[in-house]
């Protein structure tokens, strides 16, 4: 019957025997307005109501097990949908932009909602399972851009929720899991822009959160992350910018990219005391501007960068960090401008090898740091305009000390050179006003260019016998000599020399 666009009504008999109702059946009927289904029929096929514009109700017997794909696509006048226990799946797009349909009743028998089956299904208020549902999989974008629907109960027998299933649901406000919920994973931007959403609470068989799952849900004000989960994925809590606090737990080993960037509410993160986490993703607490502490667990055993670059970027509020002892490297801008950071704290026993380029360039609260002596590289702008700074110990476990690393510490009165240094670099201590003394070893073999400019408050320096290049705009008064080159400005500034 398909393009029969002036079929308004279909009769079976009483006694019917119609066993299926076939591929594109009624196809295009778009003045079909009801139909019953004899109770003899098992399977209603792909797109077999497709763009029946005008349907208004549909009986579906308990006899039927199987609903196509695209079945009743755009019946955009369909009010109410009950499926039954008989119907075991749910093809793809069934029942796709059927904008009049308000609720759904899903039978104990349906194992899985296709992909996009209620896609635009911008009506629907109200999807009830029952009570022995044994769903296991709602698939990708099954429900994306229900607008209308403001919460939904979560079979236990649910397994996977699939990218996208609620995307863009941007009233619904609660999504709730059974104390029994076998839930292991949920997908990529599973929640993404349900900026409505206040109550989640992830059940502990969930094993996995994925890319941008809750992506803008900007009413989110709590997460609890069960001992279950082993990875955050990529932009997980994007923007969710009531969020107050998360608790991490025990077994999630990365915390990935982005996470919780700009969850400008966040005050409190908490790891479980037996954390086995093993790295911070780039940029994952960047510009949380209310977290004023971080105590990151001494499980932090990544092998490339421990904690990410720009991981806290911009947290203007944070004070305080307590850094444990299996952190090997801060990455570059790590806790670059957290102009509130006054107190960093290394474990006894640290293992931290690497302080990347501007790892707290701009911390300019930060008034003296003890740097632990596992510690072989301290990059470049490492400390840049850290102002506050007046004290710093570096130990003798350092071999290099990168470019403008200390530049801008205004603060900064004394410094030692460790041992294994051969070079002080371009701009090392550019601009540290109030530093009168400089401590170079014998083993110093070159001064970079500026390393010393406008250190105004210096009023002596010795440069043993081994420095044989004295680069543009460095600083000195007892030439030795194996100097064979004094670059241009090689003293620019230093007036109180």
């Amino acid at each position: 019957f398909i393009y029969c666009d002036n079929l308004t009504s279909v009769t079976f008999g009483e006694k019917s025997r119609l066993q299926s109702i076939g591929e594109e059946a009624f196809r295009k009927c778009t003045k079909l307005t009801s139909i019953n289904i004899p109770d003899s029929v098992t399977s209603i096929g792909n797109q077999a109501f497709y763009d029946c514009t005008k349907l208004t109700s549909i009986n579906i017997p308990d006899s039927v097990t199987s609903i196509g794909t695209e079945a009743f696509f755009d019946c955009k006048a369909l009010t109410s949908i009950n499926i039954p226990d008989s119907v075991t799946s749910i093809g793809e797009s069934t029942f796709y932009k059927c904008e009049g349909l308000t609720s759904v009743t899903i039978g104990d028998s349906v194992t899985s909602i296709g992909e996009s089956t209620f896609y635009k299904c911008n009506g629907l208020t109200s999807v009830t399972f029952g009570e022995k549902s044994r769903l296991e999989s709602i698939y990708n974008e099954a429900f994306y851009d229900c607008t209308k629907l403001t919460s939904i109960n979560i079979p236990d027998s649910v397994t996977s929720i699939g990218n996208g299933a609620f995307i863009y649901c941007d009233n619904l406000t609660s999504v709730t899991f059974g104390e029994k919920s076998r839930l292991e994973s949920i997908g990529n931007s599973a929640f993404y822009e349900c900026t409505k959403l206040t109550s989640v609470s992830i059940p502990d068989s969930v094993t996995s959160i994925g890319t941008e799952a809750f992506f803008n849900c900007k009413a989110l004000t709590s997460i609890n992350i069960p001992d279950s989960v082993t990875s955050i994925g990529y932009s997980a809590f994007y923007f969710c910018s009531s969020l107050a606090s998360v608790t991490i737990g025990n077994s999630v080993t990365s915390i990935g990219k982005n996470a919780f960037l700009y969850c400008n509410g966040l005050t409190l993160v908490t790891f479980g005391e037996k954390s086995r986490l093993e790295s911070i993703g780039e940029g994952a607490f960047r510009e949380c501007t209310k977290l004023t502490s971080i105590n990151i667990p001494d499980s932090v055993t990544s092998t490339s960068t421990s904690i990410g670059t720009y991981a806290f970027l911009d947290c203007k509020a944070l004070s305080s960090v307590t850094i444990g002892n299996s952190v090997t490297s801060i990455g570059s801008s790590a806790f670059r401008d957290c102009t509130s950071l006054t107190s960093v704290t290394f474990g006894k026993n640290s293992s931290l090898e690497n302080i990347g380029n501007s790892a707290f360039e701009g911390c300019s609260g930060l008034t003296s740091v003890t740097i632990p002596d596992s510690v072989t590289s301290i990059g470049d702008e490492a400390f840049f305009l850290c102002s506050g700074l007046t004290s710093v110990t570096i130990p003798d476990s350092v071999t290099t000390i990168g470019n403008s690393a200390f530049e801008g510490c205004n603060g900064l009165t004394s410094v030692t050179i460790p041992n294994k240094v051969t070079i002080i670099n371009n701009s090392t201590f550019k601009g540290c006003t109030k530093l009168t003394s400089v401590s170079i070893h014998d083993k110093v073999t070159s001064i970079g260019i500026s390393a010393f400019q406008g250190c105004s408050g210096l009023t002596s320096v010795t440069i043993p016998d081994s420095v044989t290049i004295i680069d543009d705009g460095a600083t000195s008064v007892s030439i030795p000599d194996s100097v064979t080159t004094i670059g241009n400005s090689a003293f620019e500034g230093c007036n109180g020399l």
